[in-house]
């Protein structure tokens, strides 16, 4: 709307007009195309600010990502050493059964 608004203002600047009107369209036009030149470059900006909100939001998540893979391979790490120790133990309850068994 505001750039219709400034193609609209400048339309009637170079058309031909009497003097009165087009007196006041320069600074009409170059206060919307300021407050144009303002808007953009506050989206820009905003734009700025949301992909670094969402690169710092998917690091976190890589983050929290690779820590949870690095506790599930503890997990699995420490599972595995407890069936080894479990074997372990059932060779040597097996064997002094059969000890036992030939005592």
């Amino acid at each position: 709307a505001k750039t219709m608004r400034i193609m609209d203002l400048e339309d009637q600047l170079f058309s031909k007009e009497p003097s009165g009107v087009s007196d006041h369209l320069p600074v009409d036009v170059a206060q919307e195309r300021a407050h144009t030149e303002h808007l953009e470059s506050r989206v820009l900006m905003l734009q700025l600010a949301i992909s670094e909100k969402e690169e710092q939001h998917r690091l976190e998540l890589a983050h929290e990502q690779a820590a949870a893979e690095k506790a599930d391979r503890w997990r699995l790490e420490d599972k595995k050493a407890d069936n080894e120790a479990i074997t372990t133990l059932q060779v040597q309850v097996e064997h002094e059964r059969n000890r036992a068994e030939v005592a």
